[in-house]
């Protein structure tokens, strides 16, 4: 975020203000020499020898001042990454009573900030003394050898005036042009920061890949393997297969991979051996798009918007009507927990959904997911936040949403595996069938 905001109002500052002073300080440099020269070619070219002392700041500095500018931007980023993870997370902070401790990790990290950034300004301003110095310089050879002039006849008073005052214009504008980089060097911060996300290796385009013209949802997992780190494999040659209009529950203890296995269905990330099968295809040659337009998906990390319940709900399937919204969340078993609500179905959420208790937000996500109607429905922990009533009311309405669609059922709950038409277990990286 700090790229995308701050990096980027840098480059418009650039485009928007320095370049067009840049030029401006051009013609004014051209129209100066034109007119130096008119008035002294020697002593003219005396200033022009002497020019080139402005460059001796920027092979001294430019350099240290673009690597201290980016050390900045990174520990203004690692301000802004830990002010949003204490008020993200100020609950687990209070509970922990880690109040003090952020205090003092967020101190420390503006102390790193301020650090830096003093020693970028000291940088700036000692290579600013030197283009002063340098251009006090060309004016102190123009008052000599003007003088002499003067002294010997080969120049009036008037010209000396003139010239004098058309040399602070041209060493002005020559201080400023041969700033530029110098100036520049938060831009070219800011530009290469940038350029590091675009390096970034995107998801394959949505116009590539096979569109099927139908799709059942026959799932098939051929030699898979993968893992996070190197020599820590999290799934090992795994092989198995969801038939299209069955249940199937995934059960393991916490981090055995049943979130991985999901997420690589999804193609969130490519196996690292071995293929998986949708209706026979493998899903690395599927239209990315199309793949997740068809799979809905109910996951454990609850996320909703800050919008209203029904907006919420509609995210899943943006265009459908108020009916099929009701029908959604009555299936989910929230429509009349919403309608309690003090606007409805236009009761906003709050930022994460925090208006709403953990077994609401769970509930509108699975709302969500029935609206999709999508072929393929993933269930990761649906009912981790609600009580035994309610779940035994969901279980009938889950057995007659996947009669028709592959269901994924990953639980810990006996009482919601046993619906499934087989259970697998993960256990150190392999699927096996209880």
């Amino acid at each position: 975020m700090s790229r995308l905001a701050e990096d980027v109002r840098v480059l418009e500052y650039i485009f928007s203000q320095f370049i067009p002073q840049m030029l401006s300080n051009i013609t004014y440099i051209i129209i100066s020499v034109g007119i130096l020269f008119a008035l002294n070619t020697p002593m003219t070219l005396l200033v022009i020898l002497l020019t080139p002392l402005f460059l001796v700041c920027n092979v001294f500095f430019v350099k240290n001042i673009r690597e201290i500018t980016y050390e900045e931007r990174e520990r203004r980023a690692d301000i802004s990454k830990n002010l949003q993870e204490i008020i993200t997370g100020i609950e687990s902070v209070k509970v922990h009573t880690a109040e003090h401790r952020e205090r003092r990790r967020l101190s420390s990290a503006l102390n790193d900030a301020i650090t830096t950034r003093i020693r970028n300004t000291m940088r700036n301003n000692i290579s600013q003394q030197v283009r002063f110095g340098t251009q006090s310089l060309i004016m102190l050879a123009v008052l000599w050898f003007g003088g002499n002039a003067i002294i010997a006849g080969s120049m009036t008073v008037g010209d000396f005036v003139a010239y004098t005052a058309y040399i602070a214009t041209f060493a002005g504008a020559m201080n400023s042009l041969l700033s530029f980089p110098i100036l520049l060097q938060p831009a070219f911060t800011s530009a290469e920061r940038i350029q590091e996300l675009f390096r970034l290796t995107p998801e394959a385009d949505d116009t590539e890949g096979i569109i099927p013209e139908t799709v059942d949802g026959t799932i098939s997992f051929y030699d898979v393997s993968f893992s996070y780190q190197e020599k820590t494999p999290v799934l090992s040659h795994v092989s198995f297969s969801l038939k299209q209009g069955e249940i199937y529950g995934l059960s393991g203890r916490t981090g055995a991979g049943k979130t991985t296995l999901i997420s690589l269905i999804l193609r969130f990330y490519r196996p690292d051996t071995g293929k998986i099968l949708l209706d026979g295809r493998d899903i690395a040659s599927l239209n990315c798009k199309w793949l997740r337009e068809h799979i809905s998906v109910v996951s454990q990390d609850l996320f909703l918007f800050n919008t209203t319940v029904r907006e919420n709900i509609l995210y899943s399937r943006p265009d459908a009507t108020d009916d099929e919204v009701i029908e959604a969340a009555t299936k989910a078993q929230i429509h009349d927990e919403i309608l309690a609500l003090s606007d409805g179905y236009e009761t906003a959420v709050g930022e994460r959904g925090t208006q709403l208790s953990v077994g609401q937000r769970q509930r509108v996500s699975i709302a969500q997911a029935f609206l999709k109607d999508a072929p393929v429905l993933i269930l990761d922990e649906l009912t981790s936040a609600l009580d035994e009533q309610t779940e035994e009311a969901l279980i009938p309405v889950l057995k007659a949403l996947s009669a028709a669609r592959t269901t994924i059922l990953i639980s810990h709950r006996p009482s919601v595996l046993r619906i499934a038409y087989n259970v697998y277990a993960i256990m150190d990286g392999t699927v096996q069938k209880e």
